[in-house]
């Protein structure tokens, strides 16, 4: 009967003892599980982290690189405006360069042309203008006589000379000119030289005097005009 009971409670402690010792290791390797969890979380909240920055650098560097890239594409713009605005400015300099040479062209191709429709010829006795101012300056010259050429001017003044007479021809023409004609003319005057009759003076002949026409003597011409020239008959 002892021995039974010995045997019985050998039995039940070695039976205890594994119980025990399997609940250690139930435990140990429940808590080498969990350890092993919390590691895994650790690490994994580690790696989350990692990401987490990863993707905030990488969208800080998306950020940048698209701020990069407006600002580039913003400067380009610019740029592209600012050559845009240069060129225009160029081109309307350029175009109001060429307007202002193409406008001065055409009012020297008109003056031209006007000059070559309006050659002016020499006037005539047939140009009333002309004729007109011509009268006008006899008239406030009343002893001058108008010639085409000087040669001509003196050549007349030397013919009257043959009536005693002296004669002076203008070096310098005087000038005429309107929209059709233009003329020069020389003036010849014709003088009674001082002397002749009762110590007259210098007396000019006018205008309207012919002279050549009458054969007018220069006493004859005193005499018309008031003085005796007594014994005088040149």
């Amino acid at each position: 009967m002892k021995k039974t009971l010995i045997i019985f409670l050998i039995v039940f402690l070695l039976v205890g003892c594994g119980n025990k010792n399997k609940v250690t290791e139930n435990k140990t390797f429940q808590n080498l599980v969990e350890s092993k969890k919390d590691d895994k979380v650790t690490e994994d909240s580690k790696n989350t982290d990692v990401q987490e920055q990863n993707v905030a650098e990488d969208k800080a560097d998306s950020n940048k690189s698209e701020k990069v890239e407006i600002e580039d594409k913003n400067n380009k713009t610019n740029t592209n405006a600012n050559k845009s605005k240069s060129e225009s400015k160029n081109t309307n300099t350029s175009k109001n360069e060429t307007s202002a040479k193409t406008n001065a062209k055409k009012e020297s191709n008109v003056e031209v042309k006007k000059e070559e429709t309006n050659v002016k010829h020499t006037c005539t006795d047939a140009d009333s203008e002309y004729v007109s101012w011509k009268s006008d300056y006899l008239h406030r010259h009343n002893t001058s006589r108008l010639y085409d050429s000087f040669d001509l001017a003196y050549a007349a003044g030397d013919k009257i000379s043959y009536y005693s007479y002296g004669f002076i021809v203008d070096k310098s023409p005087s000038r005429y000119s309107d929209d059709t004609c233009t003329k020069e003319v020389y003036s010849l005057e014709i003088y009674v030289p001082s002397g002749i009759c009762e110590n007259n003076p210098v007396i000019y002949v006018p205008n309207n005097v012919d002279i050549l026409g009458q054969q007018l003597k220069s006493v004859d011409y005193l005499k018309q005009i008031g003085y005796e020239c007594a014994g005088k008959n040149l």
